[in-house]
């Protein structure tokens, strides 16, 4: 199951790039954006940077670059698409840590009594 989930997650990134890039360049096609894209993710597993960040966007616009998008469109598109697929997913998890933070915090708070290891017993007793 868990497989599947990241393979949909594949298919759902490559559809984010295939919609960000003929929106700035319409003449490529979307295998290429297809290609560039299994190139890209290729180079952004080897374990050199986190996320892939700087790898990804690098070798996916020299892709495009050779697939005839002009260089500014080709950095613009893989950046548009980064923003989209990284760094809003970031911002995204960032959110919902501050949330559950605060509930896990006050769900704490209300519990007078814990359990320390070994038995011992902390908080107001009765």
């Amino acid at each position: 199951m868990l497989g599947l989930l990241g393979l949909g997650e594949w298919r759902l990134d490559l559809v984010c790039l295939i919609l960000v890039v003929p929106a700035l360049h319409p003449s490529i096609p979307w295998s290429s954006v297809a290609l560039g894209y299994s190139a890209s993710q290729i180079v952004g597993v080897l374990p050199i940077t986190p996320g892939g960040l700087g790898t990804i966007e690098g070798s996916l616009s020299g892709v495009l670059v050779a697939f005839g998008v002009s260089a500014r469109h080709a950095i613009t598109a893989v950046l548009v698409y980064r923003l989209i697929s990284y760094w809003m997913i970031i911002a995204i998890g960032w959110i919902a840590f501050v949330i559950i933070s605060i509930f896990t915090r006050h769900d704490t708070r209300r519990q007078t009594t814990s359990s320390l290891p070994l038995g011992i017993e902390c908080g107001p007793q009765p």
